[in-house]
């Protein structure tokens, strides 16, 4: 309900150019992500957007209408989605959905994306989201959280190989703590990749070095403009 008052209130916000929705509430679903979807059709003029879900009982549905709504942003360039904890109700058609969106986006310059204790998420996840980023160019900055997840090597490799063409990334940032289905044979490629990366600068592999960042956390990783 919350939601939905939200996007009544913001939805003649035409201009409005930075948003971040927090949500930590088990009530907020399907119908909640209908009304954030039906606001992002008006507001087209967002840079900006962070969507930062826990313990939601979104699902699958939820997921698509959100992409179906961001893919009415033309000047998204920095994009923060986290579902974590989701107790399995968002699966790979989700993520799928999602990174068709990814694909399309054409000025994506910061990255992040957790899904975190979405245990049902396997390499079928991993190979969308490799083939989102091999139909991207400008990609920047770059953050992955797939934590808890059923994702293997191979899913891993994939990653990796969508990486591979991201040539202009300078920060780069992968965590699968607590995937008990992948080994230290998932990063055999890593150097390899890194050749390929002149850019890259900062880099963190798995949670030792790199705290999941917050949008607004403007120091540590900032979110420049779309200029």
């Amino acid at each position: 309900e919350g939601c939905r008052s939200l996007a009544h209130d913001l939805v003649q916000v035409h201009s409005l150019s930075d948003l971040q929705l927090v949500v930590n509430d088990s009530e907020f679903n399907d119908q909640g992500c209908n009304a954030v979807a039906r606001l992002f059709r008006s507001a087209t003029a967002i840079t900006h957007l962070a969507i930062l879900a826990k313990m939601t009982n979104m699902s699958d549905v939820g997921i698509t209408v959100l992409a179906d709504g961001i893919s009415y942003l033309p000047y998204l360039s920095n994009l923060w989605l986290k579902f974590s904890r989701n107790q399995g109700r968002i699966t790979d058609q989700g993520v799928m959905k999602l990174c068709a969106t990814l694909s399309a986006a054409k000025q994506l310059s910061v990255l992040v994306l957790e899904f975190y204790e979405c245990w049902t998420l396997s390499d079928v996840s991993a190979d969308a989201l490799a083939d989102a980023f091999k139909a991207q160019k400008i990609i920047n900055e770059l953050y992955l959280y797939l934590g808890k997840t059923k994702i293997t090597d191979t899913g891993v490799a994939s990653l990796l190989e969508g990486i591979r063409g991201l040539s202009h990334i300078s920060s780069l940032a992968i965590d699968f703590t607590g995937t008990e289905t992948i080994t230290d044979e998932s990063f055999s490629g890593l150097p390899e990749i890194l050749g390929n990366l002149p850019s890259l600068s900062q880099l963190a592999i798995g949670c030792l070095l790199y705290t999941s960042p917050s949008p607004r956390d403007r120091q540590k990783s900032r979110m420049p403009s779309s200029a």
